[in-house]
């Protein structure tokens, strides 16, 4: 995997809450979104697979962009949520689209990934369940500055910024495999109470041989645990949860994942 920058950290706006049942982050609807320094536009990434976890409370009023890359160089990088130019639930290529997979289901945690590959077919999944492919030509730039955006598509959007809970973002610098990305749905997401690693023991991983697991990363995650925002406008949040031995992380105990989460370019809580 290969990352220009490994986010170590995620700036957490005070506008963005942790919500402890839930253990998610929830954004409310035109407001702040979190943001971590990370290039994911072609040029730094050729291809590149976004996934979360997500729950909308109620059917989005707007186009409920949950990731996306800033700034938009033109039909920047993004998967969305309920984007009708793109099929609802899908990825913004270079053009309108149908991705096929109508909108996300309301009130209960849903799997949503997004993969780009330059020089083939483009793909997004709910619940493990593939849409349609598709080709993509996004705007790419060599902007130091390159952040993502996660929960929704700038800063107090109110067309693309819906009330959403938010877990479990990872991105990894390559195309993942349909296989991979049902490992990632199969094991459910890691965040939860009842989550275990041994999700898929006996021999029920697919593709599995498939998987390089030696091209391990740092994994970084920023969590809302235990963190209070007091009067600061935003809040710079490292997490205690890194992958021990990790040249970008300093060693301590890390919450035992599926080896295709340990790839991962960055993973945030």
């Amino acid at each position: 995997v290969v990352a220009a920058r490994p986010p170590e950290s995620a700036r957490v706006p005070s506008g963005v809450r942790f919500d402890e049942d839930e253990r998610a982050f929830f954004f409310s609807e035109g407001g702040d979104v979190i943001s971590t320094p990370l290039a994911t536009n072609p040029l730094a990434l050729r291809s590149v697979t976004y996934s979360a976890w997500v729950k909308v409370p109620t059917e989005p009023k707007n186009l409920a962009w949950l990731l996306c890359q800033s700034p938009d160089y033109g039909w920047s990088r993004a998967l969305t949520l309920n984007d009708y130019r793109l099929g609802h639930v899908s990825i913004a290529t270079s053009r309108y689209w149908d991705s096929g997979l109508g909108k996300v289901p309301v009130g209960e945690w849903c799997h949503v990934v997004g993969v780009w590959c330059c020089d083939a077919e483009c793909n997004v999944y709910l619940n493990g369940v593939r849409g349609e492919g598709t080709t993509a030509n996004n705007g790419k730039s060599a902007d130091s500055g390159e952040t993502l955006f996660i929960g929704g598509r700038s800063p107090k959007d109110t067309a693309h910024n819906a009330a959403i809970c938010v877990s479990d973002v990872a991105v990894w610098g390559r195309a993942l495999s349909e296989a991979e990305v049902q490992v990632l749905y199969r094991c459910g997401r890691p965040s939860s109470p009842g989550f275990s690693s041994d999700c898929l023991a006996g021999g029920e991983r697919p593709g599995e041989d498939d998987f390089d697991f030696d091209r391990a990363v740092s994994v970084c995650s920023a969590t809302g645990g235990g963190s209070t925002a007091g009067n600061r406008t935003e809040q710079l949040l490292r997490s205690p949860q890194r992958v021990p031995n990790s040249p970008s992380c300093p060693a301590s105990p890390a919450r035992e994942l599926p080896p295709i989460w340990e790839e991962a370019t960055g993973l945030f809580w």
